[in-house]
């Protein structure tokens, strides 16, 4: 038997390892030892114990109980910002909002137009140059799509934590270290 037609044997043979077909030995079960020119061993851990799902490790034959939808913190109240150059957080629910390249519903509120009427919070100037620093008089295609810096306030939990600190409370920090 060719090495090539091993190959070929052994890939059903893996795959069912890592769906649990082996046995409790986790030796790949083979009927016709003539064929067999090397021993496949399928991976003592299961696969499905290596890789993050959104399941949580919740078996596939149970019902996963979701997660509450975050509340949108509001009140049209703008938060401080964390570090300079950081895109401003919406402070207002955005469900419905369509932004495509037909239209965007953001600019309704915040164009240069509009902010006088509404008294929402004009967009940056940067907003309307393109890349060689030049003014246009519509928004820049590439600042368009608000949702790719700009997120809604929730009260979500952190997916990954943070050991971010404000250079004001390090500036605070380091001064409070000096006077000791």
């Amino acid at each position: 038997m060719t090495r090539k037609r091993t190959i070929v044997w052994a890939i059903p043979l893996i795959i069912l390892a890592f769906a649990g077909g082996c046995d409790s030995s986790n030796e790949a079960v083979v009927e016709d030892e003539s064929e067999v020119t090397e021993t496949v061993l399928a991976a003592p851990v299961r696969r499905s114990d290596m890789i993050a799902t959104a399941r949580n490790g919740i078996s596939i034959d149970l019902e996963a109980v979701p997660e509450p939808i975050p509340k949108v913190v509001g009140a049209d109240r703008r938060t401080s910002r964390n570090y300079p150059m950081q895109p401003p957080l919406i402070p207002h629910d955005i469900r419905g909002y369509e932004v495509n390249l037909q239209s965007n519903t953001c600019m309704a509120c915040h164009s240069r137009r509009e902010v006088s009427e509404t008294q929402a919070t004009m967009i940056s100037v940067t907003h309307y140059m393109d890349r060689q620093g030049n003014f246009l008089a519509e928004i820049s295609p590439r600042r368009y799509f608000c949702q790719q810096c700009h997120i809604v306030q929730t009260t979500a939990t952190e997916l990954v934590g943070s050991s971010f600190e404000d250079m004001d409370d390090l500036i605070q920090d380091l001064a409070e270290a000096e006077e000791n």
